[in-house]
């Protein structure tokens, strides 16, 4: 004699989910694109220059590039011939020039020194150090496969999709602390973009901007 008995449809519908859920784990798989952030860490510049090559356009560009991404005080190092009677006192003249012009453009926080050189080709540099950030993409994100040359798929098995990108946007980033965020609004006002506006369409002429960045404007 055979028994029939009647299915429960509720321990189907369990049998069925749990099913369902166990499939779709056994699709999970590492991303192929990068999904972690822009990196910003802390680095160091540093600028050798001669003495003679220094002009006003120089510590124009050092001291963009300082107020973008600096996070400490600036270093001059004025060379001077070791040997030579009198040079150190000449030496101490100009970093204290140096000093003063940077302290004038808004630079705070400035270290000057001298230094004796016993090599006569190395007497007249002056070098300009500070610690700043840098912006990269992540770690281990390598290059496009390709970007210098052939490739094929063996190549590119571990490329993930988005580092090129990120490595190019990186060394797009104007001020690499703006990834970190920050505290606060910046020195400009609803008001004087307004005027900026304003001037725009009254068709005023504008001076032209007194640096290459256009992040500066405002502030």
């Amino acid at each position: 004699m055979k028994t029939f008995t009647k299915p429960n449809p509720i321990y189907g519908l369990t049998l069925a989910a749990a099913l369902l859920l166990g499939g779709c784990t056994t699709l999970a798989s590492p991303s192929e694109v990068e999904v972690e952030r822009i990196q910003v860490s802390e680095g160091y510049s540093s600028s050798t220059l001669r003495q003679g090559d220094i002009s006003d356009d120089t510590w124009t560009r050092i001291i963009n590039e300082y107020h973008r991404s600096s996070t400490g005080p600036m270093n001059v190092y004025v060379s001077y011939p070791a040997e030579l009677k009198g040079a150190d006192d000449k030496a101490a003249r100009v970093a204290r020039r140096y000093g003063r012009t940077l302290t004038s453009n808004g630079v705070e926080d400035v270290v000057v020194s001298t230094v004796p050189s016993y090599d006569s080709l190395l007497s007249d540099r002056v070098v300009i150090s500070y610690r700043d950030m840098d912006a990269d993409a992540p770690k281990d994100c390598g290059a496009m496969p390709g970007a210098q040359g052939g490739a094929g798929l063996y190549e590119g098995r571990d490329y993930q999709l988005g580092c090129g990108n990120m490595k190019y946007i990186s060394k797009m980033v104007s001020d690499p602390t703006d990834l970190l965020g920050k505290k606060g609004v910046s020195s400009a006002d609803s008001r004087r973009v307004g005027n900026v506006v304003e001037r725009y369409r009254s068709g005023a002429e504008f001076e032209p901007l007194r640096t290459s960045n256009s992040s500066d404007v405002g502030r």
